[in-house]
C-alpha cells in the first residue's frame, strides 16, 4: 500500500512539516531525540553539581516526569558521567533510593556547559 503524503504546509518548520507528512527519517527523528535528551541530561548534571541527588529530588527540583529523569540519567551514567554514592534517601511514596553524584569526568563535563553557556 502507497503511502500518501500531504502537500507542505507553508510558514512551519522542517521537523514539524516532515512530522505532519508522516516521513521524518530515522536519522532525524534519532538525532532529534538525541538533542532533547542531552539538554536535558545538562540540567541534571548541573542540578548534581549543586547537590548529589536521587532521582524523585531531580523530578522536583527540574519539574520532569520520572521516566525522563531517568532515562537521561542513565545516558550520564552510560557516558561516565553519574554515579551512584552507595547512600539512599527516601522517595515522596517513603521508598528508598539511590542518590547519584557527578564523577570527575561528569564534573569537567559541566565546566564544559557553563562555558559553553557564557555562565
Amino acid at each position: 500500500m502507497a503511502q500518501t503524503l500531504r502537500p507542505p504546509i507553508p510558514n512551519s518548520d522542517l521537523f514539524s512539516q516532515t512530522r505532519q507528512q508522516g516521513v521524518m527519517q530515522p536519522t532525524s527523528l534519532e538525532a532529534l531525540k538525541s538533542i532533547d535528551r542531552m539538554s536535558i541530561a545538562e540540567k541534571i548534571l548541573c542540578e548534581l553539581r549543586i547537590l548529589p541527588s536521587t532521582d524523585d529530588e531531580l523530578e522536583q527540583r527540574l519539574n520532569m516526569r520520572h521516566q525522563t529523569v531517568s532515562s537521561c540519567r542513565r545516558l550520564c551514567v552510560k557516558k561516565g558521567w553519574v554515579v551512584v554514592t552507595g547512600n539512599k534517601r527516601p522517595t515522596r511514596s517513603g521508598r528508598n533510593a539511590n542518590v547519584w553524584e557527578l564523577t570527575k569526568e561528569g564534573k569537567a563535563q559541566v565546566e564544559i556547559i557553563l562555558e559553553r553557556k557564557g555562565k
